[in-house]
């Protein structure tokens, strides 16, 4: 077997710098939030407060 058309002296070099650079971002630390939560969970209360908010306002406008 013959080698494939433009392979290189190292073929698994391009392969083992993305597998590096997949490891460092997932290891990277999840982003928190002022009151020590994760980005998601921040997300989660702003939208309850949002719906809470809109509660609100339309019980007023009864």
């Amino acid at each position: 077997m013959g080698r494939a058309a433009g392979a290189t002296e190292r073929p698994g070099l391009p392969l083992t710098v993305l597998t590096i650079k997949l490891l460092l971002r997932g290891m990277r630390p999840a982003p928190e939030d002022e009151a020590g939560g994760t980005r998601e969970r921040a997300i989660e209360r702003a939208a309850a407060e949002l719906g809470g908010a809109a509660a609100d306002a339309a019980s007023r406008t009864d």
